[in-house]
């Protein structure tokens, strides 16, 4: 998620992008990237995986896929949201991905 959300900023006109990265070592990758394209100001991060339900699940991840992740067990240590609730109060979105 890091690459592509940095890209996206610095290659397009979006004022600010909100990014899901359930992973906790993807997320400081992401975090880093962020801060090193000096983007923190256009972005907003949630450390928690997107849901239809509020809850919490097991992950499962792909060996040599950082980026390929899957809810397996509902119950486990990621926090999971709901898209709606969390994206609520942003106001007029151009793009969801």
């Amino acid at each position: 998620m890091s690459a592509p959300t940095a890209y996206f900023l610095l290659e397009t006109d979006a004022e600010h992008v909100v990014a899901f990265e359930p992973d906790p070592r993807n997320f400081k990758v992401l975090q880093s990237t962020v801060a090193a394209n000096g983007l923190e100001d256009r972005t907003t991060l949630h450390n928690v995986g997107v849901h239809d339900v509020w809850s919490s699940a097991r992950l499962e991840g792909r060996a040599g896929n950082t980026g390929n992740w899957r809810v397996i067990e509902e119950g486990g240590d990621c926090p999971l949201v709901r898209l709606d609730d969390t994206i609520s109060d942003i106001g007029p979105i151009g793009v969801i991905k």
